[in-house]
């Protein structure tokens, strides 16, 4: 499909600026092809399919399609997935904020390759914009390599940890690299679990008992959220609930993805979101009952995900950023991941020194740490209150039932 508003060209490659949502569709086939040939392991974020519901949810008048998409002999060989936020501040973010991570550009490779980058760089420095602040970026990225290339200079810095699953020929052969009171203290919470009713465990496919789950395990973070008076606007925001239950139906855009649950006596206590792509499975969303807390759901639900994961020889299961001390607990390593930023004004650079390298990398940690009446009054404040009663896999969506303590 050729480019419908060529805006420059390196070489035979031709860049277009998508800026609507009718040209993004009009991409599909294209973007899926380019994909499919091209897309590396990380770049699950980047499908079509995620970033159509994506768009679905969160593309609003405060956002604007910000693609560059770069075409060579009639085929698109080089995606930028970006939009512009805000009118008299303009900042360039990737599309997917805030339900993805790992932002990348999608690069058919070869020779070519950093002219291609440089190229798209130079579209993106044209938007207009004050800022660009990149997010989430892994540092083996295409983007992480444009942006280091040409000038860009880090935000922010975290990681990722993950689990090389396919280290070990069998679970109980994996298993084995943690310590023995690990072991025995998740034997122990099983066991406490168990004392509440019987336990099961299931899987399931995109379709309707997934999307049940899929609200399940967002009302499960919000309830928590809501019982430790945690600052979380993007898990508030109702958009962040109605993604999920999208993504994780049946459609006629699907993503590859899995739901497991825990389940204690019936009751959902613990969900999984994870996304599926080339071998590797992406831990998205993990969340229990707050009311199981004390009686260890969370780690018998990681210990299920995780073995659940070993089993049909997944090679690597990520649990993507923030490095928190629980994912540690569990990981055989992390890659890095790095907040971009470049000032493209005179009031982009004001801004990013002032807020993006001061006082947000500050306000987050105070956020990260803050009392719990603080919470309280920003709970009062933006009306965000109890959270809703739970959702119900409907009773006549059989359940995979893999495992029972």
């Amino acid at each position: 499909m050729a480019p419908s508003n060529p805006q420059a060209s390196s070489e035979d490659l031709v860049i277009e600026i998508v800026r609507d949502r009718a040209r993004f569709d009009e991409l599909e086939a294209a973007w899926n092809y380019l994909f499919r040939r091209a897309a590396q392991t990380h770049q699950v974020f980047q499908s079509f399919n995620w970033l159509w519901h994506w768009c679905n949810h969160y593309l609003d008048p405060g956002l604007k399609l910000s693609i560059v998409a770069g075409w060579r002999n009639g085929r698109l060989v080089m995606v930028w997935p970006l939009v512009m936020r805000g009118r008299l501040f303009r900042r360039i973010a990737w599309m997917g904020e805030p339900v993805s991570q790992y932002g990348d550009v999608l690069l058919e490779d070869g020779p070519m390759r950093d002219e291609d980058l440089a190229c798209g760089f130079e579209a993106v420095r044209t938007f207009g914009a004050d800022l660009l602040h990149l997010r989430k970026v892994r540092m083996e990225s295409h983007a992480a390599h444009a942006l280091n290339l040409f000038g860009a200079s880090f935000a922010a810095r975290d990681a990722a940890p993950y689990l090389q699953l396919s280290s070990a020929a069998t679970f109980a052969d994996y298993e084995r690299r943690y310590p023995s009171r690990l072991r025995s203290s998740r034997r122990r919470y099983a066991r406490r679990l168990q004392a509440e009713g019987f336990v099961t465990f299931e899987h399931q496919s995109p379709g309707a008992s997934a999307s049940a789950l899929a609200v399940q395990a967002i009302r499960h973070k919000k309830a928590w959220v809501h019982k430790h008076a945690v600052i979380a606007p993007a898990l508030m925001d109702p958009r962040f609930e109605h993604f999920f239950a999208d993504v994780s139906a049946e459609s006629s855009r699907p993503v590859d993805l899995r739901v497991v649950a825990v389940r204690s006596a019936g009751q959902v206590t613990g969900v999984e979101i994870s996304l599926v792509h080339k071998g590797h499975l992406f831990g998205h969303v993990i969340a229990h009952d707050p009311a199981f807390e004390r009686k260890g759901v969370g780690s018998v639900l990681a210990e299920y995900a995780i073995r659940s994961a070993h089993e049909p020889g997944f090679e690597v299961y990520d649990l993507l950023a923030p490095a928190d001390a629980h994912k540690a607990e569990w990981a055989d390593g992390s890659v890095a991941v790095v907040d971009f930023v470049d000032a493209l004004t005179f009031v982009g650079r004001v801004h990013a020194s002032l807020w993006v390298r001061g006082l947000r990398p500050y306000a987050k940690r105070r956020i990260d740490h803050a009392p719990v009446w603080m919470g309280r009054l920003v709970e009062r404040l933006t009306g965000w209150g109890e959270p809703q009663a739970d959702a119900v896999a409907p009773p006549d969506q059989p359940s995979k039932v893999s495992a029972a303590v």
